[in-house]
């Protein structure tokens, strides 16, 4: 648990907050692959361009702006037209989604407002 409050920045009334039986249920209802997907998400390990220079050298810079180092959280927030209209397109299907599996409304909410 002190892994996860950590790397999270979450404390522990947070971490209690969460129901995690309900966590568990909708990960077992997936395919690996999505469970795998959705870990690798979870845990911030999405590939980015700034992991291709720190490994092979390659530029950091974000292949749609070419303005910015390309980091998971740039991945989420480019300011660039095109990626901006496939955020909100993806933003509501993911707010469907969490609507979908009945998530509380402050957790729902808590969760868009990253974005």
């Amino acid at each position: 648990m002190d892994d996860i409050l950590r790397k999270a920045r979450w404390n522990s009334s947070t971490f209690s907050s969460i129901n995690w039986d309900a966590h568990e249920r909708v990960l077992h209802h997936k395919t690996r692959q999505k469970q795998c997907v959705l870990a690798t998400l979870i845990h911030g390990l999405a590939n980015t361009h700034q992991q291709n220079k720190m490994f092979y050298g390659q530029s950091d810079l974000g292949p749609v702006c070419l303005c910015a180092e390309e980091t998971f959280e740039h991945v989420l927030k480019c300011n660039n037209p095109w990626t901006n209209g496939i955020h909100t397109e993806q933003l509501l299907k993911l707010e469907k989604l969490l609507n979908t599996h009945s998530m509380p409304c402050p957790v729902t909410r808590a969760i868009m407002q990253l974005f």
